[in-house]
């Protein structure tokens, strides 16, 4: 049997959600990765049918979200950290793929909460730019750093919140990641919200006291990207929150302004 049959046989395996012998699935398993050239030596602008596919069982079951597979091939020690052609692990195609459960297993069998893909993205920034937040929910509580950063320098709330996914920007601002890291582009959080006109996490963003002043490497804030795009509502959004900031900053330097003020107002309420 050739590593292609034996690759085809794992995935009917894997996609029919059977579980077989732990001795079998391994066997299967060393077979293929002593011939991994074989599989992928085609180029990346051919069509290659085993593309993108993972490469062990476990990665396979982690993909699927089958539980049982996976932990069959955890107790027979199968490696938690291999990694396919994009650098990722098992665990990583768990949580982009948002099976929770099976990421759970996997963090209990102390599969690397860090890990990095090629892109240098860990399993956090993979879960919340696609979106899946009771995978990042898991990641956080098991101490999965809110402010690492990817090939962009970009960070899990830089993704969450430009693909506008609102339950995992509020996730990660519980988890007080940090509002003003700066990717590549020079934008922040609140520029990628704006950018893609997502009013929902761009409101979360502001109410956290996002900056709304930083401009990027062309010189742009987030309120001229959203101009230039024709995002009225973010563009709305930001005015009312600049003008609130001109409020509070000229209370901050008048009090003797404000206290005599509210004293007149108080006299007048009591007369």
């Amino acid at each position: 049997m050739n590593v292609v049959q034996i690759h085809s046989i794992s995935l009917i395996f894997a996609y029919s959600g059977l579980v077989y012998s732990s001795a079998l699935l391994l066997e299967m398993e060393s077979a293929l990765l002593e011939e991994e050239t074989q599989v992928y030596s085609y180029s990346s602008t051919e069509s290659n049918p085993e593309d993108g596919i993972p490469k062990t069982m476990l990665m396979m079951a982690a993909l699927l979200g089958h539980v049982d597979e996976a932990n069959t091939l955890i107790s027979a020690k199968a490696d938690l950290e291999t990694k396919d052609k994009y650098g990722k692990t098992a665990l990583i195609w768990a949580v982009e793929k948002g099976h929770t459960e099976t990421s759970r297993i996997l963090l209990q069998a102390n599969a690397d909460i860090e890990a990095r893909a090629n892109n240098n993205r860990t399993p956090l920034i993979f879960s919340t730019e696609k979106g899946h937040s009771a995978c990042a929910q898991l990641l956080i509580a098991s101490q999965a750093s809110v402010e690492a950063k990817d090939k962009y320098h970009r960070t899990a709330l830089s993704w969450a919140a430009e693909k506008g996914f609102i339950e995992c920007t509020q996730i990660l601002l519980d988890a007080k990641a940090s509002l003003e890291t700066i990717t590549n582009h020079g934008r922040t959080a609140l520029t990628w919200a704006c950018r893609y006109n997502r009013v929902n996490c761009a409101q979360l963003l502001l109410s956290s006291q996002a900056d709304i002043k930083v401009e990027d490497k062309d010189g742009k804030s987030a309120l001229v990207v959203a101009a230039e795009r024709g995002h009225i509502a973010c563009l709305r959004l930001l005015l009312e929150a600049e003008k609130a900031m001109e409020i509070q900053r000229s209370s901050d330097d008048n009090p003797d302004e404000n206290s005599a003020g509210s004293a007149k107002e108080n006299s007048g309420e009591n007369s």
